[in-house]
């Protein structure tokens, strides 16, 4: 699916909340514009700058709305490397995480992956297919997990 294809679906399709975990401003800017091409009504990127601050909205805005997934990058003020992702995987186990990151190593990628992540994925060699695919693959990933957990 492409991000014309998403923009011409319908206005009643769902709007998929995404936690954007990202201090630097330029590439948060960059993704906003990414989503919103890819159809403004379908997506509402929330955008915080440290792995607290992430922390925090999940569990303040469960009362109002349920996000469907976070991209993560590696790199926070507050936060390091894989770090990053085991404190976010251990304060919030129950949403998919992806890795969206300058850091390209294969080993912290398959580390990645073992410690929780759906996907990793580098912000200079990324698609916004390949972006809002790895999304909508993560969620569905979570979703067969979660029903096969409940039956």
């Amino acid at each position: 699916m492409n991000a014309d294809t998403l923009a011409a679906i319908d206005s009643t399709a769902e709007t998929f909340h995404i936690l954007l975990v990202e201090a630097n401003e330029d590439d948060a800017n960059l993704l906003r514009r990414v989503f919103f091409r890819a159809g403004r009504d379908l997506w509402n990127v929330v955008q915080v700058e440290q792995l607290e601050e992430a922390i925090e909205l999940v569990f303040e805005s469960s009362c109002c709305f349920k996000f469907d997934a976070v991209l993560l990058d590696l790199d926070l003020s507050d936060s390091t490397g894989l770090a990053t992702l085991t404190r976010f995987r251990a304060e919030i186990p129950d949403l998919p995480v992806i890795i969206l990151t300058t850091l390209d190593d294969d080993d912290l990628a398959v580390r990645a992956i073992q410690a929780g992540a759906q996907d990793y994925l580098l912000k200079d060699e990324t698609t916004i297919r390949q972006l809002i695919g790895a999304i909508h693959y993560a969620i569905a990933r979570h979703n067969v997990i979660n029903f096969s957990k409940n039956n």
